[in-house]
């Protein structure tokens, strides 16, 4: 009878380590869980501010013609074409735009 009781509180042991190894591995999961959700809350709130600059900008910014690029100029008369089809015969034609 005493060894049945021995090799129970042996077991008991053992399954208290178990379960105080276990709770600290939850702890650290939980850990990891609450530093991933607040991860998670400021990429949220970056991702929001982006939002926000950018129809900020797209309300400042004009309107694109089609056709147009940007940043080119209103009164382009001519511009100079360079031909290298053929490298020893290089020449430069104007082209009317």
């Amino acid at each position: 009878m005493r060894e049945l009781v021995a090799s129970q509180s042996k077991l008991l042991d053992q399954m208290t380590k178990k379960l105080t190894s276990n709770d600290k591995t939850l702890e650290n999961i939980h850990t990891r869980m609450d530093t991933f959700a607040s991860a998670i809350k400021n990429q949220h709130s970056f991702n929001k501010m982006l939002e926000s600059q950018l129809a900020q900008l797209a309300v400042v910014a004009p309107p694109l013609e089609k056709g147009k690029i940007l940043g080119q100029p209103e009164d382009l008369e001519t511009n100079n074409l360079v031909d290298i089809h053929n490298a020893t015969q290089c020449y430069i034609e104007p082209v009317a735009v």
